[in-house]
């Protein structure tokens, strides 16, 4: 069992809760419900980490004896310095996502969610979510989103990150440079040359752009070559939607169409 602060091992999982890298990926996840989701894409993690009375329930134990991974005990007092949560004796996983990510977006995978300076973790959460329940594989991340695998767009997307690819820090000459995709961007209803959602053909892959909370999406990104701004018809009672209200409402309709053209 691990009793000192000054243990390594301890050292190294304080600081990827503390502060997660995104050069690296490194982070915690807390919880039986995220670690059996991670096995599922990724496999188990290399060790687990917890409280020194942890008990494992039923279904934790099945898992346990089909992924015998290494299990370190904490003393009390330092799994409460190493758990965000209340009242919880683990398990803890120390993971890193982004080593798992080798391939880049293709239309062949499906569509691609283009997300420009997102920066609430609930929201992004939130539009994971969206993408994983809409049939969405890939989503792109420009520098300045949050971070798809913090605490609290985790919590927010209930493990959607776990079925989707996430290419962070995704640049515009990056997003420039893909083909084969119809390119979506959500704009305002009053701009020149946007169509409303209903009135679009969605059933090719399409590359949705979506921008920040308040300023929406730049002009060097609804200034890409062949790109289609898109509004979705509304009250004016509502200036706009929510950006991920926004998404959820977009890829809806996408699926909508796809399902009614193949009967």
């Amino acid at each position: 069992m691990i009793s000192s602060a000054h243990n390594a091992v301890f050292r190294r999982w304080l600081a990827a809760r503390e502060k997660p890298d995104r050069r690296t990926g490194e982070l915690l996840l807390e919880g039986f419900h995220l670690i059996e989701a991670w096995t599922l894409r990724h496999g188990p993690p290399e060790a687990l980490m917890v409280a020194q009375d942890y008990r494992p329930a039923a279904d934790e134990q099945v898992w346990l004896q089909r992924h015998p991974v290494p299990i370190e005990r904490l003393s009390a007092p330092l799994f409460a310095k190493l758990s965000t949560l209340e009242a919880f004796a683990g398990p803890i996983a120390l993971v890193r996502p982004k080593a798992r990510l080798s391939r880049q977006p293709d239309p062949a995978r499906g569509d691609l969610v283009y997300l420009e300076r997102v920066q609430d973790p609930g929201n992004l959460g939130t539009m994971l979510r969206s993408c994983a329940a809409f049939g969405v594989r890939q989503v792109a991340l420009s520098p300045g989103t949050a971070w798809p695998w913090s605490p609290k767009a985790l919590r927010s997307g209930m493990s959607a990150q776990f079925h989707l690819d996430c290419f962070d820090d995704f640049s515009h000459e990056e997003l420039s440079a893909l083909s084969g995709f119809q390119r979506l961007a959500t704009s305002g209803q009053s701009e020149a040359g946007s169509r409303a959602l209903d009135q679009l053909d969605l059933r090719a892959p399409a590359l949705w752009c979506m921008g920040n909370e308040g300023a929406g999406l730049s002009a060097a990104v609804l200034g890409l070559p062949g790109t289609q701004r898109v509004f979705i018809p509304q009250s004016p009672a509502v200036e706009s939607l929510n950006v991920a209200a926004a998404l959820a409402v977009c890829l809806f309709e996408q699926q909508r169409q796809r399902r009614v053209a193949g009967g």
